[in-house]
């Protein structure tokens, strides 16, 4: 069973390759595939658009999936898996991780009605996620397609003009493994917006910036 979890994910890795790479090129921003296993998240590849950008969460390294872009995956796990997961104590990562179950649960229908989540500063302070679901031949929720970046270059609306890209290449995933119609698609409202590169933070300006879109979607 092991072997097999592995080829899978192998085999997602490989696929998602190409795919992380030009999202990552299109947007400026390092794009990550992400997968659950069991009660975690895990970093199943990623493609840095630069040397200089901040890594998050590197390769191979868990994660918790109350927050970020982890509940997406969540959203998408069994029902038994939800509830394991709702049931445990909800450790609160930044000041604005969500760790109230039922806002959690209302949650995860709001994002399997609209198939995407963006959120900032769940998981990292300063830290802003863009998330949308990628799907195997039989349509089931099998991985997530991610861009995070920091918050001082995700202003509104940057984060909706970032969707569109997001969602085009969870799809072009979804169909590579077979998904019927692959994944929903949106435009978005704006074009993709590059931004300069600003240097990094001071603590202060990181827990403003924090302070300023506390588990904002946006």
């Amino acid at each position: 069973m092991l072997s097999r979890a592995a080829a899978s994910q192998g085999a997602l890795g490989a696929t998602a390759a190409p795919v992380l790479a030009a999202l990552a090129t299109e947007t400026g921003e390092n794009a990550y595939l992400v997968v659950r296993t069991g009660l975690e998240g895990e970093v199943l590849a990623l493609h840095r658009a630069d040397p200089s950008l901040r890594v998050y969460v590197e390769p191979g390294k868990g994660f918790l999936l109350h927050a970020g872009p982890g509940r997406l995956l969540l959203a998408y796990a069994p029902d038994t898996i939800r509830t394991e997961v709702l049931s445990r104590r909800l450790p609160r990562l930044t000041p604005a991780t969500r760790i109230d179950p039922s806002w959690i649960a209302g949650d995860l229908e709001r994002i399997r009605s609209r198939d995407w989540l963006i959120t900032s500063d769940e998981m990292f302070a300063g830290a802003c996620a863009i998330a949308a679901p990628v799907r195997d031949a039989g349509g089931d929720v099998v991985a997530a397609i991610v861009i995070a970046a920091p918050t001082l270059r995700m202003r509104p609306p940057r984060p909706r003009s970032l969707l569109g890209p997001v969602l085009a290449a969870a799809a072009q995933m979804s169909g590579a493994l077979g998904a019927p119609g692959g994944a929903p698609a949106a435009q978005p409202a704006t074009p993709v917006r590059r931004v300069a590169r600003r240097r990094p933070p001071a603590p202060a300006e990181t827990r403003a910036a924090a302070d300023g879109h506390a588990g904002a979607e946006i």
